[in-house]
């Protein structure tokens, strides 16, 4: 007795026998299953070149495939692409803040104050050197001989002045 006659395995499946009893279909491509009965519609319909990035998914029994993509994307048919999820026109921030990537970030200038959770504004000092051998090294500054350093109120400003005495 040949298990492979009638070929079993459809769909072009090729049949190989094991014994007088039994066989294995090596399905061809779109198709899978013990008797290559079950089709992959990705495969068989260009949906694994079309999904590009994405993976290629089929419903079984109803002939269709679909794009799908990670956690937090969408599949977007126009550009064949998986796109992350942008919350952002829905979502308030606070007011020195920013929706990006949608989570709400500190406005430029602004950080997160780790007890309220607000972002307040950021204060810089700002620094005016005025050396007169043109050095500029953080390290030459503190080894200056004479220097006038002055703090405006509210620590706004900090003016560092050489004496002209050191050029020569």
């Amino acid at each position: 007795m040949e298990p492979c006659l009638p070929n079993p395995c459809s769909n072009d499946g090729k049949c190989t026998p094991l014994s007088v009893d039994s066989y294995n279909c090596t399905c061809s491509e779109g198709y899978y299953g013990s008797r290559c009965t079950e089709s992959d519609y990705c495969a068989l319909n260009g949906g694994n070149t079309f999904c590009g990035d994405a993976d290629c998914k089929n419903e079984q029994g109803l002939k269709i495939y679909y794009c799908s993509c990670a956690s937090g994307q969408y599949f977007d048919y126009a550009s064949r692409k998986c796109l992350d999820l942008d919350f952002c026109p829905l979502m308030k921030c606070g007011e020195n803040e920013e929706c990006r990537g949608s989570r709400c970030w500190c406005k430029e200038n602004y950080k997160r104050d780790n007890s309220t959770g607000d972002c307040e504004r950021i204060t810089y000092l700002r620094f005016s050197t005025d050396m007169t051998q043109g050095k500029t090294d953080k390290r030459q500054l503190t080894k200056c001989k004479t220097a006038e350093c002055s703090m405006s109120q509210g620590m706004d400003a900090i003016s560092h002045r050489i004496a002209s005495s050191n050029s020569k």
